[in-house]
This record gives structure tokens, sequence and C-alpha cells, in this order.
């Protein structure tokens, strides 16, 4: 599915969702959420208001079929729609309506005070929609240079699942990398500041726990690796001792990354759209695309409506 909002911009459909559509034989269902007729205002008075809002609308309705024109002359399925409301709630409900595998959603990268983000729109989608989001930048390229997965492999609850998640949902994307993909964690020792002058430990000890620690992390994702289709694929894996809000954005320039793909709910079984601040401050300074995967089970604020 395609949330596209880029009538006054002159957008086209991103080509990477065409792309994914052809590669794994999946429909294209493409949504605009127009807004709805005011009810105050000169609207509410003029006979003629249904008349050029129906026009409006039709206009719209035709400049979504000739998006769709190029993906089915080859030879993919695709449909148009048009919802009325608020953008990301509408979104939401459309894609729980069909039952979507990805919400791709066109975005521009947004300074605000020296530090990067999505949208308004797009980053209500990250935090509240149950179905994987691609938040796509670089909307004419469809090869993916690089993509990272970055797990968080702590050993908490539901940490195992999602990391699963993000690994499969890399590897459906892996073809369109050149085979350019990294595991990337970023681990620390917890309550490593307090060992030295609360517990007493010797350097050395805290070394050898620091080892303990990062030989952990990387036995996680080695099983997590093992149980992952990744065949064929050139899966790097990248641990790196500081907070991820820190170490990942600076890794994705560095490396040219084109697409993370990452958790974005900081708590599980919880009703309601809850980020985890990391993952806030995470989003904010990256640049590329980024493709966000929920919990098993997670239910957001959102219900179908009709």
């Amino acid at each position: 599915m395609i949330g596209f909002d880029g009538f006054e911009r002159k957008e086209g459909l991103p080509a990477l969702a065409a792309a994914l559509a052809k590669q794994h034989g999946a429909q294209l269902h493409v949504v605009h959420v127009a807004p709805e007729q005011p009810s105050q205002g000169w609207w509410s008075r003029d006979a003629r208001s249904r008349e050029i809002f129906a026009s409006d609308i039709e206009s719209r309705r035709d400049r979504l079929e000739q998006l769709v024109a190029r993906p089915r002359k080859n030879g993919i399925e695709a449909r148009t729609v048009i919802r009325h409301g608020v953008p990301h709630v509408e979104l939401i409900r459309e894609a729980m309506r069909v039952d979507a595998d990805l919400v791709i959603v066109a975005d521009e990268l947004v300074d605000r005070r020296g530090r990067r983000g999505f949208g308004t729109v797009t980053r209500q989608l990250l935090r509240a929609c149950p179905v994987p989001v691609l938040a796509r930048r670089g909307l004419r390229k469809s090869k993916l240079r690089a993509i990272v997965a970055s797990l968080d492999l702590e050993p908490t609850p539901g940490g195992p699942e999602l990391n699963q998640s993000i690994l499969e949902m890399t590897a459906a994307l892996a073809e369109r990398a050149n085979g350019r993909v990294t595991v990337f964690h970023a681990w620390e020792l917890w309550g490593e500041h307090l060992l030295h002058s609360k517990v007493g430990m010797s350097i050395d000890e805290i070394r050898s726990l620091q080892e303990e620690a990062k030989r952990a992390r990387e036995d996680e994702a080695t099983r997590l690796l093992a149980a992952t289709f990744l065949a064929g694929i050139d899966v790097r894996v990248e641990l790196q001792e500081g907070e991820v809000r820190d170490l990942l954005p600076v890794f994705v320039e560095d490396k040219k990354v084109d697409l993370v793909v990452m958790g974005t709910v900081g708590r599980r079984g919880l009703r309601g759209a809850i980020m985890g601040n990391t993952a806030e401050r995470v989003l904010n300074e990256l640049s590329c695309s980024v493709l966000a995967v929920k919990p098993e089970g997670f239910q957001g604020p959102i219900d179908i409506a009709d």
C-alpha cells in the first residue's frame, strides 16, 4: 500500500514501490487522503460549492490513475482509493482494512533547528501504524545501495521476536541492496559508571565484564542470523560500544546507507502510540529512508471505521 500526497509537488510514485510489487507479486494499493468539504464559510453558502469540490476530487482521482498507468502496463495489479479525513488516521484504517503487508509513504527531509526529522504525517504513521511503514526518501531510486538492520540485542521481553521481524523485513528487501546488508547494534555495560566508584571493581574486572557483555551480543546476533533466510546475501555484523542514538546516524552517513530497518515502539502490550525516546531521537537524526517495524501484537490507538 502507498500513501500518496504529492500533487502540489508533482511527484510520482516511489520507484521502489513498483519494484517491490513486481518482485513479490503484490498489488499496489495507492491511497490519497483528500480534505473534507468545509462546512462553514462561503462553502456552506455558495450553491456551486459541491460542484467545485466534486470537480477537485475527480481531478485528484484522474491524477492517481495516471500514476498507476505505468505499473499496470508492466503487469502490476494496482488500485487507487481516495479517502477523506485526518491523513494518518485514514491511511492506517485503509492499511488495516486491506490487510496491507507494507505501507510506503514518500517523505522529504525536514530540518528543524539543525535537527533532521520526518514530516508530521510520517511521524504519526511511524508511531501508530500496526503495519510496517517504509518512509521513503529518494523517490526515483528503486535500488538500495545498502541496508542497515538496527537490532536491540538486550535480553528484554519480546526483543528476540521483534529482532526476528526486523531481519525478515530486511531479507525481503535485501535483493535490492546489491548484497550490502549490515546488522547494527550499539551496546553498553549497564551500570559501568558505578562499578569502579561504588562497587570497587578493578579496571581489569570491568574490562572482563565488558568483553562478556559484547560476546553475549555477538552470540545473540549469530543466533538470529542463523534463524533468518539470508542465503546468498553478504551480511556484516557491526557492534559498537555506546548509545545507538549517537552511533547509528554517524554510521549511516559514513557508509552512505539508503535504508534503516528498526523497531520504533518502546513498550509492548500497551494500547496507544508509544514510541521509545531512543527511537524518536534516532529518527530525528537520520537522513535516509526508514522502515519501522512494530512488535507482534502491537495495538495502535486507531480502529477500522467505515
